[in-house]
Protein backbone atom coordinates (compact mmCIF):
# COMPACT_ATOMS: atom_id res chain seq x y z
CA UNK A 1 0.00 0.00 0.00
CA UNK A 2 1.31 3.43 -0.92
CA UNK A 3 0.31 6.38 1.24
CA UNK A 4 0.36 9.74 -0.53
CA UNK A 5 0.53 12.94 1.48
CA UNK A 6 -0.53 16.09 -0.32
CA UNK A 7 0.71 19.45 0.91
CA UNK A 8 0.70 23.04 -0.18
CA UNK A 9 2.25 26.18 1.23
CA UNK A 10 0.83 29.59 0.45
CA UNK A 11 2.79 32.74 1.20
CA UNK A 12 0.69 35.90 1.17
CA UNK A 13 1.57 39.54 1.67
CA UNK A 14 -1.18 42.11 2.03
CA UNK A 15 -1.20 45.86 2.31
CA UNK A 16 -4.23 47.80 3.47
CA UNK A 17 -5.06 51.48 3.38
CA UNK A 18 -7.88 52.75 5.55
CA UNK A 19 -10.13 55.36 4.02
CA UNK A 20 -11.49 58.06 6.27
CA UNK A 21 -12.51 61.48 5.11
CA UNK A 22 -14.89 64.10 6.37
CA UNK A 23 -15.85 67.22 4.53
CA UNK A 24 -18.16 70.00 5.61
CA UNK A 25 -19.41 73.33 4.33
CA UNK A 26 -22.33 75.45 5.48
CA UNK A 27 -24.75 73.41 3.36
CA UNK A 28 -22.96 70.13 2.72
CA UNK A 29 -21.54 67.38 4.97
CA UNK A 30 -20.05 64.05 3.87
CA UNK A 31 -18.34 61.20 5.72
CA UNK A 32 -16.44 58.48 3.85
CA UNK A 33 -14.90 55.43 5.52
CA UNK A 34 -13.59 52.16 4.18
CA UNK A 35 -10.52 50.19 3.21
CA UNK A 36 -8.52 49.45 0.08
CA UNK A 37 -6.25 46.37 0.09
CA UNK A 38 -3.63 44.97 -2.25
CA UNK A 39 -2.15 41.51 -1.90
CA UNK A 40 0.27 39.09 -3.54
CA UNK A 41 0.16 35.33 -2.97
CA UNK A 42 2.68 32.65 -3.97
CA UNK A 43 1.85 28.95 -3.75
CA UNK A 44 4.30 26.04 -3.44
CA UNK A 45 3.25 22.40 -3.32
CA UNK A 46 0.52 20.17 -4.66
CA UNK A 47 -1.18 21.72 -7.75
CA UNK A 48 -4.58 20.17 -6.92
CA UNK A 49 -4.70 21.73 -3.46
CA UNK A 50 -3.40 25.06 -4.71
CA UNK A 51 -6.08 25.15 -7.41
CA UNK A 52 -8.72 25.14 -4.67
CA UNK A 53 -7.33 28.53 -3.64
CA UNK A 54 -7.14 29.76 -7.23
CA UNK A 55 -3.33 29.46 -7.34
CA UNK A 56 -0.74 27.76 -9.54
CA UNK A 57 2.62 26.45 -8.23
CA UNK A 58 5.37 29.09 -8.34
CA UNK A 59 3.18 31.75 -9.96
CA UNK A 60 2.44 34.90 -7.93
CA UNK A 61 -1.15 36.09 -7.89
CA UNK A 62 -2.18 39.69 -7.33
CA UNK A 63 -5.45 40.57 -5.58
CA UNK A 64 -7.21 43.69 -4.39
CA UNK A 65 -10.42 44.64 -2.64
CA UNK A 66 -12.36 47.75 -1.76
CA UNK A 67 -15.18 48.54 0.61
CA UNK A 68 -16.52 51.95 1.45
CA UNK A 69 -19.34 53.58 3.38
CA UNK A 70 -20.61 57.02 2.40
CA UNK A 71 -22.93 59.20 4.46
CA UNK A 72 -23.71 62.73 3.32
CA UNK A 73 -26.21 65.48 3.96
CA UNK A 74 -27.16 68.48 1.85
CA UNK A 75 -29.15 71.53 3.01
CA UNK A 76 -30.38 69.72 6.15
CA UNK A 77 -33.12 67.84 4.26
CA UNK A 78 -31.33 65.66 1.67
CA UNK A 79 -29.41 62.61 2.93
CA UNK A 80 -27.33 60.21 0.82
CA UNK A 81 -26.23 56.81 2.17
CA UNK A 82 -24.21 54.22 0.24
CA UNK A 83 -22.22 51.08 0.99
CA UNK A 84 -19.97 49.38 -1.58
CA UNK A 85 -18.03 46.10 -1.38
CA UNK A 86 -16.44 44.71 -4.55
CA UNK A 87 -16.27 41.23 -2.98
CA UNK A 88 -20.07 40.96 -3.00
CA UNK A 89 -22.61 40.80 -5.82
CA UNK A 90 -24.84 43.68 -7.01
CA UNK A 91 -27.66 42.58 -4.72
CA UNK A 92 -25.54 43.42 -1.67
CA UNK A 93 -24.58 46.98 -2.63
CA UNK A 94 -26.52 49.67 -0.79
CA UNK A 95 -27.67 53.08 -2.02
CA UNK A 96 -30.36 55.32 -0.54
CA UNK A 97 -31.36 58.95 -1.03
CA UNK A 98 -33.68 60.46 1.59
CA UNK A 99 -35.58 63.74 1.24
CA UNK A 100 -37.07 64.85 4.56
CA UNK A 101 -38.70 68.26 4.36
CA UNK A 102 -42.00 68.48 6.19
CA UNK A 103 -44.67 67.68 5.22
CA UNK A 104 -42.90 65.62 2.51
CA UNK A 105 -40.75 62.54 3.00
CA UNK A 106 -39.24 60.47 0.17
CA UNK A 107 -36.80 57.59 -0.26
CA UNK A 108 -35.13 56.32 -3.43
CA UNK A 109 -32.96 53.17 -3.44
CA UNK A 110 -32.97 50.12 -1.15
CA UNK A 111 -35.08 50.36 2.00
CA UNK A 112 -37.35 48.29 4.24
CA UNK A 113 -41.15 48.46 4.29
CA UNK A 114 -43.66 46.82 6.60
CA UNK A 115 -42.33 48.17 9.86
CA UNK A 116 -44.41 49.37 12.79
CA UNK A 117 -47.02 51.86 11.63
CA UNK A 118 -46.98 50.76 7.98
CA UNK A 119 -50.31 49.67 6.52
CA UNK A 120 -49.05 47.94 3.37
CA UNK A 121 -49.88 44.35 4.31
CA UNK A 122 -46.17 43.50 4.28
CA UNK A 123 -43.84 42.65 7.13
CA UNK A 124 -40.22 43.79 7.13
CA UNK A 125 -39.69 43.46 3.37
CA UNK A 126 -36.52 44.75 1.72
CA UNK A 127 -37.33 46.54 -1.52
CA UNK A 128 -35.66 48.49 -4.31
CA UNK A 129 -37.63 51.48 -5.53
CA UNK A 130 -39.26 54.77 -4.54
CA UNK A 131 -41.46 55.85 -1.64
CA UNK A 132 -43.17 59.22 -1.15
CA UNK A 133 -45.36 60.29 1.75
CA UNK A 134 -47.24 63.43 2.77
CA UNK A 135 -48.10 63.95 6.41
CA UNK A 136 -50.30 66.77 7.64
CA UNK A 137 -52.76 67.16 10.48
CA UNK A 138 -55.72 66.82 8.11
CA UNK A 139 -54.34 64.39 5.56
CA UNK A 140 -51.83 61.57 5.16
CA UNK A 141 -50.82 60.05 1.82
CA UNK A 142 -48.22 57.44 0.89
CA UNK A 143 -47.04 56.19 -2.52
CA UNK A 144 -44.80 53.17 -3.01
CA UNK A 145 -43.30 51.97 -6.30
CA UNK A 146 -40.80 49.21 -5.62
CA UNK A 147 -39.66 45.69 -6.30
CA UNK A 148 -39.46 43.10 -3.52
CA UNK A 149 -35.99 41.63 -3.00
CA UNK A 150 -35.28 38.21 -1.52
CA UNK A 151 -37.61 35.48 -0.27
CA UNK A 152 -39.08 35.36 3.22
CA UNK A 153 -37.89 32.37 5.19
CA UNK A 154 -38.13 31.38 8.84
CA UNK A 155 -35.66 29.10 10.61
CA UNK A 156 -36.54 27.59 13.98
CA UNK A 157 -33.77 26.24 16.23
CA UNK A 158 -34.48 24.21 19.36
CA UNK A 159 -31.92 23.21 21.95
CA UNK A 160 -28.42 24.55 22.41
CA UNK A 161 -26.62 23.05 19.42
CA UNK A 162 -27.43 21.75 15.95
CA UNK A 163 -25.36 20.11 13.23
CA UNK A 164 -26.09 18.90 9.72
CA UNK A 165 -23.87 17.44 7.02
CA UNK A 166 -24.74 17.00 3.35
CA UNK A 167 -22.60 15.15 0.79
CA UNK A 168 -22.83 16.12 -2.90
CA UNK A 169 -21.74 13.51 -5.44
CA UNK A 170 -22.41 12.01 -8.86
CA UNK A 171 -23.41 8.64 -7.41
CA UNK A 172 -25.62 7.74 -4.48
CA UNK A 173 -23.24 6.90 -1.56
CA UNK A 174 -25.72 4.27 -0.33
CA UNK A 175 -26.15 2.70 -3.78
CA UNK A 176 -23.15 3.65 -5.96
CA UNK A 177 -24.67 2.06 -9.06
CA UNK A 178 -27.39 4.74 -9.02
CA UNK A 179 -27.06 8.49 -9.66
CA UNK A 180 -27.10 10.76 -6.62
CA UNK A 181 -30.49 12.14 -5.51
CA UNK A 182 -31.50 15.28 -7.38
CA UNK A 183 -31.01 17.63 -4.40
CA UNK A 184 -27.54 16.21 -3.62
CA UNK A 185 -26.11 15.88 -7.12
CA UNK A 186 -23.01 17.95 -7.89
CA UNK A 187 -24.59 18.74 -11.25
CA UNK A 188 -26.80 21.19 -9.37
CA UNK A 189 -30.49 22.04 -9.59
CA UNK A 190 -32.31 22.61 -12.87
CA UNK A 191 -32.54 26.38 -13.44
CA UNK A 192 -34.01 28.95 -15.80
CA UNK A 193 -32.64 32.48 -16.31
CA UNK A 194 -35.67 34.77 -16.08
CA UNK A 195 -36.01 37.39 -18.80
CA UNK A 196 -37.97 39.76 -16.55
CA UNK A 197 -37.55 40.51 -12.82
CA UNK A 198 -39.39 38.16 -10.44
CA UNK A 199 -41.76 39.96 -8.04
CA UNK A 200 -42.67 37.91 -4.97
CA UNK A 201 -46.42 37.76 -4.45
CA UNK A 202 -47.10 38.84 -8.04
CA UNK A 203 -45.06 36.71 -10.45
CA UNK A 204 -46.55 33.25 -11.12
CA UNK A 205 -44.25 30.62 -12.71
CA UNK A 206 -46.18 28.18 -14.88
CA UNK A 207 -45.61 24.80 -16.51
CA UNK A 208 -46.95 24.87 -20.07
CA UNK A 209 -47.10 22.19 -22.76
CA UNK A 210 -46.44 23.24 -26.38
CA UNK A 211 -49.37 23.60 -28.77
CA UNK A 212 -49.58 22.33 -32.31
CA UNK A 213 -49.76 19.13 -34.35
CA UNK A 214 -46.19 18.03 -33.57
CA UNK A 215 -46.90 17.75 -29.85
CA UNK A 216 -50.20 15.93 -30.39
CA UNK A 217 -48.40 13.51 -32.71
CA UNK A 218 -45.83 13.00 -29.94
CA UNK A 219 -48.66 11.97 -27.59
CA UNK A 220 -50.01 9.58 -30.23
CA UNK A 221 -46.59 7.96 -30.62
CA UNK A 222 -46.57 7.19 -26.88
CA UNK A 223 -50.18 5.88 -26.78
CA UNK A 224 -51.38 9.02 -25.01
CA UNK A 225 -53.23 10.55 -27.95
CA UNK A 226 -56.50 10.50 -25.99
CA UNK A 227 -55.09 13.32 -23.83
CA UNK A 228 -54.99 15.75 -26.76
CA UNK A 229 -58.24 17.55 -25.94
CA UNK A 230 -57.50 17.62 -22.20
CA UNK A 231 -54.03 19.08 -22.81
CA UNK A 232 -55.47 21.71 -25.15
CA UNK A 233 -57.87 22.89 -22.42
CA UNK A 234 -55.30 22.65 -19.62
CA UNK A 235 -52.01 23.60 -21.27
CA UNK A 236 -50.81 25.71 -18.34
CA UNK A 237 -50.62 25.07 -14.61
CA UNK A 238 -49.07 27.11 -11.82
CA UNK A 239 -45.98 25.74 -10.10
CA UNK A 240 -46.60 25.34 -6.34
CA UNK A 241 -44.68 27.81 -4.15
CA UNK A 242 -42.58 25.03 -2.63
CA UNK A 243 -41.54 23.65 -6.03
CA UNK A 244 -39.10 26.43 -6.87
CA UNK A 245 -36.73 29.02 -5.48
CA UNK A 246 -35.72 32.35 -7.05
CA UNK A 247 -32.17 33.66 -6.60
CA UNK A 248 -31.24 37.26 -7.28
CA UNK A 249 -27.85 38.67 -8.27
CA UNK A 250 -27.08 40.20 -11.64
CA UNK A 251 -30.35 38.65 -12.91
CA UNK A 252 -33.16 36.54 -11.46
CA UNK A 253 -32.74 32.75 -11.69
CA UNK A 254 -35.51 30.23 -10.98
CA UNK A 255 -34.37 26.91 -9.46
CA UNK A 256 -36.57 23.82 -9.37
CA UNK A 257 -36.47 22.15 -5.95
CA UNK A 258 -37.85 18.98 -7.55
CA UNK A 259 -36.34 17.11 -10.50
CA UNK A 260 -37.99 18.25 -13.77
CA UNK A 261 -38.95 14.67 -14.70
CA UNK A 262 -40.90 14.36 -11.45
CA UNK A 263 -42.73 17.64 -12.14
CA UNK A 264 -43.66 16.45 -15.64
CA UNK A 265 -44.73 12.99 -14.42
CA UNK A 266 -47.04 14.51 -11.81
CA UNK A 267 -48.57 16.78 -14.44
CA UNK A 268 -49.23 13.88 -16.84
CA UNK A 269 -50.85 11.93 -13.98
CA UNK A 270 -53.09 14.94 -13.27
CA UNK A 271 -54.13 15.12 -16.94
CA UNK A 272 -54.99 11.41 -16.97
CA UNK A 273 -57.16 11.93 -13.87
CA UNK A 274 -58.88 14.89 -15.58
CA UNK A 275 -59.58 12.74 -18.64
CA UNK A 276 -61.05 9.88 -16.55
CA UNK A 277 -63.26 12.33 -14.63
CA UNK A 278 -64.47 14.02 -17.83
CA UNK A 279 -65.31 10.66 -19.44
CA UNK A 280 -66.77 9.14 -16.28
CA UNK A 281 -64.34 6.21 -16.46
CA UNK A 282 -63.99 3.99 -13.39
CA UNK A 283 -62.56 0.61 -12.47
CA UNK A 284 -60.86 -1.29 -15.27
CA UNK A 285 -62.10 1.24 -17.84
CA UNK A 286 -59.95 4.01 -16.36
CA UNK A 287 -56.91 5.13 -18.26
CA UNK A 288 -53.64 4.58 -16.38
CA UNK A 289 -50.08 5.84 -16.59
CA UNK A 290 -48.42 3.60 -19.21
CA UNK A 291 -44.88 3.66 -17.77
CA UNK A 292 -43.03 2.08 -14.91
CA UNK A 293 -41.76 5.01 -12.88
CA UNK A 294 -38.02 5.75 -13.22
CA UNK A 295 -37.65 3.12 -15.94
CA UNK A 296 -35.46 3.91 -18.98
CA UNK A 297 -38.56 4.03 -21.18
CA UNK A 298 -40.27 6.58 -18.91
CA UNK A 299 -37.13 8.74 -18.77
CA UNK A 300 -36.95 8.70 -22.58
CA UNK A 301 -40.58 9.92 -22.71
CA UNK A 302 -40.18 12.64 -20.07
CA UNK A 303 -36.87 13.97 -21.41
CA UNK A 304 -38.00 14.03 -25.05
Amino acid sequence: MVLSILFALVFSVFSAVSLAQEGQTQSFTINISGQKTWGISLGIGDPALLSLEGLSPGQPTLSQSLWANIDGKVLDFLTVKASFNDQLGPGFQEFLVIVDRKPWYAEVGRFVVGGEGDKLGLQNKRVLGFRLSLSREDIGLQTLLARLEGLSQTLVFRGTTAQKEMVFSYEDPEEPWLPAPYSQSVEGLFFVNLRVPFVEGFSQPKLAFPAGPEFFQFLEDWDLGYLGEVVEKNRETLLPDGAYLVLRDEGDVLLLRTEPTVVLRNRVLELIDLYNAAQGLTGEAKKTYPFLQESPLELEFLKH
